[in-house]
């Protein structure tokens, strides 16, 4: 992976460029520790958020272009703007934004599911705008009965707006609604 460091007058931008070994990553932690407020770009690969306990990106604004992914069951403190891949959890988990997510018409977001009470969500502090795919993938035997709801993404229904431009569920035989003021899934059988 490469890391480059920044340093602007105003606020340090720190880039990451595509998937990071664990090596490479705790250098890229060493180096948010140092610079909280930098911004975190990822332009291609994917970059995993774990973490337990502060904000995996500092309080900076996190930039995901259309190349690159964001994923994982951690924190992400400041603004985030996701042109690409958005895939919360770890099959499945939450992925939670403290502060404004916005989706651009080239995100996709990957929704799995493994049961009516397993499921991966988004949670977002701020505004959340909704664009891009919706795509939903029913894992293992899991088969939802007509009319199951999942809350996908919770946030201040008053601070919802957008919606996907499609929504595609990974086994035939089923379509799905959203709910774009509550943020809540509808799956049924065709």
């Amino acid at each position: 992976g490469r890391i480059r460091l920044t340093p602007m007058p105003e606020r340090p931008v720190l880039e990451r460029s595509y998937a990071l070994s664990q090596a490479t990553m705790g250098l890229a932690t060493q180096l948010k520790s140092k610079f909280p407020t930098a911004e975190t770009t990822v332009r291609g690969g994917k970059l995993v958020v774990n973490n337990s306990s502060g904000s995996a990106t500092g309080s900076g604004n996190l930039t995901v272009g259309a190349s690159g992914a964001i994923g994982g069951s951690g924190y992400i403190g400041g603004n985030a703007a996701i042109a690409g891949i958005l895939d919360p959890g770890n099959s499945p988990g939450t992925l939670t934004f403290g502060k404004d997510l916005t989706l651009a018409a080239t995100t996709v977001t990957i929704i799995q599911l493994s049961s009516s009470t397993l499921y991966d969500t988004v949670t977002v502090g701020g505004a959340l705008t909704l664009d891009g795919t919706l795509q939903i993938e029913l894992l293992d035997d899991y088969f939802p009965e007509g009319g199951a709801t999942f809350d996908i993404f919770d946030a201040d229904p008053a601070k919802i707006s957008g919606s996907f431009h499609s929504i595609q569920v990974s086994k035939p035989g089923y379509t799905a609604t959203m709910d774009y003021s509550t943020g809540t899934l509808t799956i049924v059988p065709e």
